[in-house]
């Protein structure tokens, strides 16, 4: 129980991951790390600066999993992520 909440944050608001899941998803601090160092090498790749280029990426995870990269990329704000698109 202590790695879970460890894990994730908000693990006590009602996380639910089955076995499976629970050995794949990755770690609440690790996909934040990844969410916002993809989106700024994304916008550095397109020379889009926050000054002039004010709409977000649109991410596409089309192997989401149980979609903890893809809660990690929704929770930077629409500046940087416009849309999120998550399939498994």
């Amino acid at each position: 129980l202590a790695q879970r909440r460890r894990l994730f944050s908000r693990y006590d608001d009602g996380i639910r991951l089955d076995k499976e899941s629970w050995y794949s998803v990755t770690p609440e601090a690790i996909a934040d790390h990844i969410a916002k160092r993809m989106v700024e090498d994304c916008r550095k790749a397109v020379g889009a600066d926050a000054d002039t280029h004010k709409e977000g990426v649109v991410v596409l995870d089309a192997f989401c999993g149980c979609g903890g990269n893809a809660v990690a990329f929704a929770k930077l704000p629409p500046e940087e992520v416009a849309l999120v698109v998550a399939i498994d």
